[in-house]
């Protein structure tokens, strides 16, 4: 029978609370990084932008957060773990700081990122009733004694929450959207701030590979790679059993950290440093043309392209006459009134004329939900009139990349145009199977879409090509019997 001895329990009870105490009032000072995180941190601190892609529990969250929490109060790790070496940072803390910190889902930021930020920030640094709380338990943000504010963001959110702000650090966990990630490099210019993310490449060699992790010698930016065996504190048979039921390359995403192709791009020729251009005043003359995805569900898409007249010269790039410019993008989510109001008032500002409007075939019939009117009708009602484009996906997609593919290429697109250039880098066809030959179909994948399928519409119509090859047809007016000119709102109305 064994003694228990209540009073030795009671005193290793009274021991358990007094470390639980002294470590939640040094938060980040207890926090020891392996030496994979420890040079992770100490560049997020001294350059501009840093990258760590890694395997599954290397630890990239704790040491990102850990940033976060050493720039916004000025402490920092004592040492590297098993070295005792001294982490090499250089910050100016200063008071008044706003950092971000931008997660997958509202779900990872409450259940992953909250608690392992909240154990890492001091409680003397938490301004009193400093922690604003949204429903659900999600924190908003969290003020800081001196003035400094740790904001939460997810890739959920519209690119436009991500403008209109100033900020010191942004941290990017996994993967976010081109233009949450752009919006943010674009608010960090004024105080000079620093971006750094942390992610396991399971999406493939999409647009951080590509923009981030190919370009990084040219743009300046610290990359990093870690594998799970660099984090001593995961016991050998735990990890043994994770990596016993995830294939080949699977295991070289999520042990090793590493990029592996996964097949099904649809326009891995895309390029950014090729294919994206400085905005410049589009000139009158040009045929312009749009078309447009309505959605009841999600917002509503327009792309605007047009085609050069003439041989011509932009912010020291040539083009030819003949080439594609995809120079105006626009989502609205709304009735149909609304929607129609926004994208005209888009037009107005440059005092456009769009000789034709292209929509997605499938609305051209007759629906209940709109008057009794199909959607066509509807739209043409408030001034957006438009035509059936071709839904011919092999056709349009072959014709999208061939411009692109060509050299030099003579389909462009706005700096910005971040959602279309976002899909043009994401735009993928459907898996259907595990046989690497034969695992993707004809059809595309119901995401990245919403700006990818009115492009297609436009380069499968050929309107822009015959508009170049006669512009004095297509740019000839139209008359009525009466003698009037009439624009293509009007001729679609007649004819309807």
């Amino acid at each position: 029978m064994v003694k228990l001895d209540l009073g030795r329990a009671a005193e290793l009870t009274n021991r358990f609370h007094e470390l639980r105490d002294i470590e939640r009032s040094g938060g980040i000072l207890n926090f020891t990084p392996h030496i994979g995180q420890a040079k992770f941190m100490e560049s997020c601190f001294n350059n501009r932008e840093t990258w760590a892609f890694t395997g599954n529990r290397w630890g990239k969250t704790e040491a990102s957060l850990a940033v976060i929490v050493g720039m916004a109060t000025g402490e920092y790790p004592a040492h590297e773990y098993g070295t005792g070496r001294v982490l090499g940072i250089r910050w100016r803390h200063r008071s008044g700081q706003k950092f971000w910190i931008c997660a997958q889902t509202s779900e990872k930021l409450r259940e992953v990122i909250q608690p392992k930020l909240l154990r890492l920030l001091p409680k003397r640094f938490i301004k009193p009733k400093g922690i604003h709380r949204q429903a659900h338990d999600l924190i908003d943000f969290i003020e800081l004694t001196d003035g400094s504010r740790i904001v939460m963001k997810n890739y959920a959110q519209d690119v436009e929450t991500y403008e209109g702000d100033d900020i010191d650090g942004v941290f990017f966990d996994e993967q976010p959207k081109w233009a949450q990630y752009k919006a943010s490099m674009i608010r960090l210019i004024d105080r000079a701030g620093h971006a750094f993310g942390a992610l396991t490449p399971v999406e493939g060699l999409g647009w951080v590979y590509r923009e981030v992790y190919k370009k990084r010698d040219k743009l300046g930016i610290k990359c990093f790679t870690g594998d799970m065996d660099d984090n001593p504190f995961i016991a050998q048979a735990e990890k043994d059993s994770f990596l016993a039921h995830l294939t080949e390359d699977e295991i070289r995403v999520r042990k090793e950290g590493k990029f592996v192709a996964l097949h099904g791009l649809i326009y891995p020729m895309f390029d950014s440093d090729l294919h994206v251009v400085e905005d410049f005043k589009v000139p009158s003359h040009w045929v312009k043309v749009t078309a447009t995805d309505p959605h009841l569900k999600k917002p509503m898409s327009t792309v605007w392209m047009t085609c050069a007249g003439e041989d011509c010269e932009f912010n020291g790039r040539k083009f030819n006459r003949g080439d594609h410019f995809i120079y105006r993008e626009m989502k609205y989510a709304g009735i149909i009134p609304d929607a129609v109001a926004v994208f005209r008032l888009a037009e107005s500002e440059f005092n456009e004329r769009i000789r034709i409007r292209l929509g997605d075939p499938a609305l051209n019939i007759k629906t209940a939900n709109f008057s009794g009117l199909n959607t066509f009708a509807e739209f043409a009602r408030y001034g957006w009139a438009m035509q059936p484009a071709s839904k011919d996906l092999n056709s349009g997609v072959e014709k999208v990349r061939t411009r692109l593919k060509v050299s030099p290429p003579s389909l462009y697109i706005f700096r910005s145009c971040y959602g279309v250039m976002e899909e043009f880098l994401e735009y993928k066809y459907k898996d259907i199977g595990d046989d690497p030959a034969k695992n993707y179909s004809d059809s595309v994948l119901q995401q990245y879409d919403d700006y990818m399928d009115p492009v297609r519409y436009i380069e499968n119509s050929g309107l822009l090509e015959m508009a170049i090859k006669d512009r004095e047809v297509a740019n000839r007016p139209i008359f009525t019997k009466s003698g009037r000119v009439i624009g293509w709102e009007e001729q679609y109305i007649g004819a309807r």
